[in-house]
């Protein structure tokens, strides 16, 4: 052990430095052979030390460069179970490991998976990855453990935040030529040199990322038009200082404090940093004085993360700073095991679950690219091949194959390659959905054209002008949305069609203050902290709410003056939200902070509702308690984890599913109704019932994968057919044979169906106005409503025309009548007009619960309880059991007695009517006492559906 850790420090402290400084090109290896075999350690026996350039030779990753070449450099000490060091070299990117980990290197994090757990963990690099949103700001801070591995040239701690980085914030590594994102990602890439800065695009081509020579990060502007989204300061010893968005909305660093951070944000509100001996970040307490605390081990590891809440899990590391495990409070864990193959240069990773549940991972770095495996605890098994400038592909179990090739953005080269063309097919079947894309820019207009299926009629343009800040997409039908920017990057116009124009308006900080159209507006007022403060619409009305100190909505105050309240536990989950006059429904949360009962608000001093729930380790739910005393049970298979069975006390479902996947194949229930699915590849291509009800449903598919033929068989052997058309955009033009026709926005304007046709107007909003019904024929019969609307978009008028056609028989008059409708400030209906004349009136309380009901004849009056539960409309009175299920419906109907001298003095006789109703485990009604004893059953499936229903026994 003493030899390996000699060697170690050997190896770091002398060839790394010489390695670093070298400068290779195109002409280098035999320089470079000679000039390692010059190194004291090479010289030694049991030392083999080579170079070499690899087989692949790549063009770099930016705009305009020449061809770099890749060289290899091995260090192996001699014997069979010496360490191993490598390192890869693109120019001078040359990155020798200081351990014997066999790293695979650098893989871009748009590739790599993550490993759920905590927080997550990235599966190439195995790091842990964490983060603690901030107070008023609206990024969080990020850790990521990959940074603290001996050989990394790059320190968060530099930053000054502890060892943690703003997620907006990035590092570019100009010696080994990866960027390293504030969020914990990173991706190998050549920056390209900008008047001595250094320029990098995201993935996207979105953002544009300036960073100065030593790859601090400076300004990140927006890809497509150059404006600064954000730039970043900091002081002569690198220390971040402020933050500044496009709007000089500023966030500052203040060190004034010995062992103390407080990060400001441009509305005041302070997070606070302390720091421990190493200036590492051990606790960050937000404006609600809610704190996170960390501890780390002595090589600068997260080794615990403690919520405010005190939940905490805890960190586990190898010797090469590897993640072995995350371990949840509430004893729920990730442990990973990693080996390397050194002949392959795979990775393999194994993930399992607290209850051992395995997910293997497995990495292979190429000269092109990585490489990835993912075999699931179910058993699918997914291959990936990712190549920065070729082809992508994957494959997996259920014969899913998809294929793309790359080409290099017309700007940026590639620093952003786009998507050229793509396929999505599944093995044994017609599904081939493909697109063609290219890019140009051409006189300041970036344009974007995606063709789908090889078909020029199918060809969606988007293009962008630089010079007028316009967008404009068009489909293949022409229909087009255009959006112009303002100066600042925002959209301040959308033109959908021939619609009337949405605008949008903005306040100095960039909020938006009012969207409108035409006559439909909303208005934005912000508080002090920059939290929308109220919305009002077109007609006055305005909602506003109230925060706690992290900005957590804590009131919303209705326009009438009613209101709902919300609070929170300290980990920001809800715990209670208490309707206007009522009392609060309440939510608790165990250590895994996943929901473990909730409690409604009492009925008459009685705790009705109470429901809990109960988890295995890994987060699944195994237990339902409800408030009448029984529960459903969970229950899963115990390698894949997939759900196999919920029990009742007297009913219960089976799953069963299709191999190595988690596709559900079957499903039955205690009633012996079965369901079964078949799948192309994960498309759903059948379902069939079997048991008291028999069907089977078929679907057909284009290959672009829309549905183009729905059959259904039913019991009695009858086939269904209804094929599906689509215009050239994708929409529904044709159902069997109901015929659709469309407008330039893809509204339907006709329909018709055989002698029955609907014809539909709209105006300049999209808003329905006019629908009419025609059937043709002998007697032909017309049915039209015409709808006027307020600003809000709400019905207010109504008018109705019926017209009977002429036959040689008779003719049926015009009938018409005309509806009117008034809202309250709630936006609820309080009266229904018929020509001038009220009709119904309907009355509110306070928790928008509909309390009476006023007509010409009566006012009937409702009742609610607690929980706001019909009891009583008018005569009728509704019972419920604790699970909340309505169990009985009891009406008094008063009617006259009368006999012989009844017909002189009548007399009233009060008769109660009384409907019983049932229910199964899972909640759904199966049973119907009527008052007069005929009862009704539904016949339920596995999916919860009516699918049958029976009188006295009898399906019907």
């Amino acid at each position: 052990m003493k030899s390996f850790i000699a060697l170690s420090l050997f190896i770091s402290t002398l060839i790394l430095p010489s390695i670093l400084n070298a400068q290779t090109s195109s002409t280098c290896p035999s320089s470079l052979q000679n000039s390692m075999n010059n190194y004291p350690l090479c010289s030694q026996s049991n030392i083999d030390c080579k170079v070499f350039l690899s087989n692949i030779i790549s063009s770099c990753n930016s705009l305009g460069c020449n061809v770099y070449y890749f060289y290899v450099f091995d260090v192996t000490p001699k014997g069979a179970n010496a360490p191993h060091y490598y390192g890869e070299s693109c120019n001078v990117a040359i990155w020798v490991p200081a351990s014997s980990s066999q790293n695979i290197g650098v893989v871009d994090s748009k590739n790599s998976q993550c490993i759920p757990a905590h927080s997550y963990i990235n599966v190439d690099s195995l790091a842990l990855v964490e983060n603690i949103p901030l107070s008023g700001v609206s990024f969080d801070l990020y850790y990521s453990s990959d940074r603290y591995r001996s050989g990394f040239s790059y320190s968060p701690k530099d930053l000054g935040l502890g060892g943690w980085a703003p997620e907006i914030l990035h590092h570019y590594d100009v010696t080994h030529k990866v960027i390293y994102y504030g969020y914990g990602g990173q991706r190998p890439i050549q920056a390209q040199n900008n008047g001595g800065n250094l320029l990098v695009t995201s993935n996207d081509a979105r953002e544009l990322y300036v960073f100065d020579s030593t790859g601090r990060h400076l300004q990140t502007k927006d890809a497509l038009t150059g404006n600064l989204k954000y730039s970043f300061s900091y002081d002569s010893g690198g220390k971040l200082l402020s933050i500044q968005d496009q709007f000089a909305k500023t966030i500052n660093i203040d060190r004034s404090v010995s062992g103390q951070i407080k990060i400001i944000s441009a509305y005041n509100q302070t997070n606070t940093i302390t720091l421990n001996s190493e200036e590492l970040l051990v606790s960050l307490t937000n404006a609600n004085n809610e704190s996170y605390l960390v501890t780390y081990s002595q090589d600068g590891y997260l080794d615990s993360f403690t919520k405010p809440e005190g939940q905490k899990s805890t960190v586990s590391y190898d010797s090469h700073g590897y993640v072995t495990k995350d371990l949840g409070a509430g004893g729920d864990f990730v442990s990973l095991l990693r080996s390397y193959e050194e002949a392959s240069k795979t990775q393999t990773v194994v993930s399992s679950t607290a209850l051992g549940r395995q997910t293997t991972y497995k990495t292979t770095v190429t000269e092109l690219g990585s490489n990835h495996s993912i075999e699931e605890a179910y058993g699918e098994i997914i291959d990936k091949i990712n190549e920065e400038q070729g082809n992508d592909s994957s494959s997996g179990s259920q014969g899913v194959i998809y294929t793309s090739m790359k080409e290099q953005d017309p700007r940026y080269g590639w620093m952003a390659p786009y998507t050229k063309s793509s396929s999505y097919s599944i093995v044994n079947s017609n599904i081939n959905l493909q697109a063609q894309t290219s890019k140009s820019f051409v006189n300041s207009i970036l344009t974007t054209t995606t063709t789908l299926q090889n078909d020029p009629t199918r060809t969606y343009v988007t293009s962008y002008d630089t010079l007028n800040k316009v967008y404009t997409s068009t489909s293949p039908l022409n229909r087009k949305v255009i959006s112009i920017l303002n100066a600042q990057d925002q959209v301040s116009k959308i033109q959908v069609g021939s619609l009337a124009p949405i605008n949008l308006s903005y306040d100095v900080e960039g909020r938006t203050k009012q969207i409108k159209q035409q006559n439909t507006q909303l208005d934005f007022e912000y508080d002090l902290r920059g939290n929308i403060k109220s919305m009002t619409n077109s007609l006055g009305q305005s909602v506003s709410y109230n925060y706690d100190n992290d900005n957590r909505v804590i009131q919303q105050i209705n326009p009438d003056g009613s209101s709902v309240g919300f609070s929170y536990d300290k980990n920001g989950n809800i715990t209670s939200i208490t309707p206007s006059g009522k009392q609060a429904h309440q939510f608790s949360y165990n250590l895994m902070e996943l929901a473990s009962s909730y409690l409604p608000p009492s009925i008459q001093a009685q705790a009705l509702g109470h429901e809990t729930y109960e988890y295995n380790l890994d987060k699944q739910i195994i237990k339902l308690n409800k408030p009448d005393g029984n529960s459903l049970s969970y229950v899963y298979e115990d390698s894949s984890g997939l759900l196999t069975q919920i029990s009742g006390a007297n009913e219960s479902l089976i799953m069963s599913y299709v191999a190595n996947s988690k596709l559900v194949k079957t499903i039955s229930n205690s009633n012996g109704i079965a369901l079964s699915y078949s799948y192309l590849g994960k498309i759903l291509k059948s379902v069939s019932t079997t048991g008291e009800i028999t069907s089977n449903l078929n679907l057909n598919y284009n290959p672009d994968t829309s549905i183009a033929e729905i059959q259904v068989l039913v019991s009695d052997g009858v086939i269904s057919s209804v094929m599906q058309n689509y215009d050239k955009d994708g929409l529904l033009v044709q159902s069997g044979s109901e015929l659709l026709t469309r407008d330039d926005v893809g509204n339907i304007t006709n329909v018709s169906l055989g002698k029955v046709t609907q014809s539909n107007s709209y105006d300049n909003l999209a808003q329905l106005v006019n629908t009419r019904h025609e059937i043709q024929g002998k007697d032909k019969r017309t049915m039209s409503f015409t709808y006027e609307r307020d600003t809000l978009g709400r019905i207010v008028k109504k008018t109705e025309e019926e017209v009977w056609g002429q036959s040689s028989r008779w003719i049926k008059p015009r009938k018409r009548k005309v509806l009117s409708y008034d809202y309250d400030k709630q936006g609820r209906l309080t009266k229904v007009l018929e020509h001038g004349h009220a009709l119904r009136e309907y009355v509110y309380d306070a928790n928008g619960n509909r309390i009476a009901l006023k007509t010409h004849h009566q006012v009937i009056k409702a009742k609610y309880d607690e929980q706001d539960r019909l009891t009583q409309y008018g005569n009728t009175e509704y019972e419920y059991n604790a699970n909340g299920e309505l169990i009985a419906k009891s009406e008094k109907v008063i009617s006259r007695f009368a006999n012989f001298w009844g017909r002189f003095f009548p007399r009233l006789r009060t008769k109660v009517l009384r409907t019983e109703y049932s229910y199964n485990d899972f909640g759904e009604l199966i049973k119907i006492v009527l008052p007069r004893g005929k009862v009704i059953e539904y016949v339920i499936d596995p999916q919860g559906r009516r699918i049958g229903k029976k009188v006295n026994g009898q399906l019907v």
